[in-house]
């Protein structure tokens, strides 16, 4: 605190912005979308212990989905009797000095420590080793059908001829009015089973092997920050080759080096069988909102619904947690909503779509969301969809997609996937405890947060929407 008020006075066209936040796990969703909008790493200051905890689900979601984020904690004092500056004053002194802070964040952090001095220099990308570029083209050019499968890696201008399937890692990363556009899929798609080649670029998760996976005789080359995962203890994947290499700085070198052969003759390129995908006309939630807009997704099980109907195209406009800490989006629309403004060098905000479930809204702490949006005057509009229960972790990989008084609805069983003969298949949403049929004011709960200072509207049809 000392060093915050020193240096807002002394270097205030140098010292960091501070934006207050009445929640710790929502403060690094904000960082978290203020980081992957903008491409500049932000940080969140917390309280010792106590806030550190509090980050939550949080820290799970930034780490999953790549988003380089810095978070500083306090640490309790370190005198008692008064012999240094700052001293131990109350009980809570003693409470908060614990062991090893570091320990509560360290599975999920890329380096922890106490910084005593000022920082490293930065580390670098590695790139494609010499030759691994030919033999991804070589592995590629000699099959049929051949697939790229990509979690975070925005492809929209670097295109090669090839099937790409986005597995929704955190953002958009291929346009769907491009003709080689499969979809947004959550690791699991006829054409994993098909293809004769597979590229996995960058990718935590390209099939589940209970569900779908690649015929044996496909080849599987990786490429990826960590081909490793050593955030995951149980990760491999029957690739003949990888790679450690950024993933847009190895499909730069792939293209560079297939222009180099294309230009002497000795390759005619790289064929696939490109796939138009019909998803039908755009929904009507695209249609009402200005076209470079972005949505802050957290539909959960409605998430391949609302993107087979939106079909992003412009890249950065489309934003997902990515990992497992639901309640992301409330605290990332915010944030994607500033820097838009930040970033624009004209004031301008873009136009910034919160999708959100019951549950998952809930869990957001919507009372810190909806205060800091008043407090700072940031507007978002967020759309809930209401499917009354929390069948969040427990989607078949192929939902069943329903059509009730004109809502959307997702049938989902807590064990239809892993125990498809088990109790819970049989049973109602009552029966397992998830159910949210009471009735909730969803939006009385966000207007109290901010003293009434925003509009809320109930919609039970599509029709109704605009």
């Amino acid at each position: 605190m000392e060093v915050i008020v020193k240096g807002q006075q002394t270097r205030p066209e140098m010292f960091p912005h501070i934006i207050s936040c009445p929640n710790e796990m929502v403060a690094l969703f904000m960082e978290d979308g203020f980081t992957r909008y903008s491409g500049k790493p932000q940080a969140v200051i917390v309280h010792v212990d106590v806030g550190t905890q509090g980050l939550e689900a949080a820290v799970h979601n930034a780490s999953i989905g790549r988003a380089p984020v810095l978070i500083f904690a306090g640490i309790s004092l370190l005198t008692m009797e008064g012999e240094m500056r700052g001293s131990r004053t109350e009980n809570v002194h003693w409470m908060q000095y614990i062991p090893d802070q570091k320990l509560i964040l360290c599975q999920y952090c890329r380096h922890t420590t106490e910084l005593k001095t000022e920082g490293e220099s930065p580390v670098v990308l590695a790139t494609l080793p010499d030759g691994a570029a030919k033999q991804v083209i070589t592995v590629l050019k000699t099959t049929i059908e051949s697939l790229v499968i990509t979690g975070y890696s925005e492809l929209a201008n670097l295109m090669l001829p090839l099937n790409v399937l986005d597995n929704g890692g955190s953002d958009m990363c291929f346009p769907a009015d491009h003709s080689p556009w499969l979809g947004m899929r959550f690791a699991i798609e006829d054409r994993i089973e098909k293809a004769d080649a597979t590229l996995v670029l960058h990718c935590d998760v390209p099939w589940i092997p209970t569900q779908c996976k690649p015929s044996k005789t496909t080849t599987v080359v990786h490429i990826d920050v960590d081909t490793l995962n050593p955030t995951m203890p149980k990760f491999y994947l029957p690739a003949i080759a990888r790679w450690n290499a950024g993933s847009v700085t190895a499909v730069i070198q792939v293209i560079k080096t297939l222009r180099e052969d294309e230009e002497r003759g000795s390759l005619r390129g790289i064929h696939g069988v490109p796939k138009i995908r019909t998803c039908g006309p755009a929904g009507d939630i695209r249609n009402l909102v200005p076209a470079d807009t972005i949505f802050a997704i957290e539909a959960v099980t409605n998430t391949h619904y609302v993107e087979d109907t939106i079909q992003i195209v412009l890249p950065g406009s489309w934003v997902s947690c990515g990992g497992a800490g639901l309640s992301w989006s409330g605290g990332t629309a915010l944030f994607i909503k500033l820097v838009s403004e930040l970033t624009s060098g004209t004031g301008m905000c873009k136009f910034v779509v919160q999708i959100v479930e019951d549950g998952t809204f809930i869990f957001s702490v919507p009372g810190a969301v909806y205060w800091i949006s008043q407090h700072y005057k940031i507007p978002i509009l967020t759309i809930l969809l209401n499917n009354n229960d929390q069948s969040i972790a427990s989607c078949p990989p192929k939902p069943i997609i329903s059509k009730i008084d004109g809502r959307m609805e997702c049938s989902a069983k807590v064990d239809v996937v892993c125990l498809s003969d088990g109790l819970g298949s049989k049973a109602t949403n009552e029966e397992l405890n998830i159910s949210f049929t009471h009735i909730t004011d969803y939006g009385g709960t966000a207007k109290a947060s901010n003293s009434g200072a925003l509009f809320t509207k109930k919609v039970d049809d599509v029709g109704k929407l605009e």
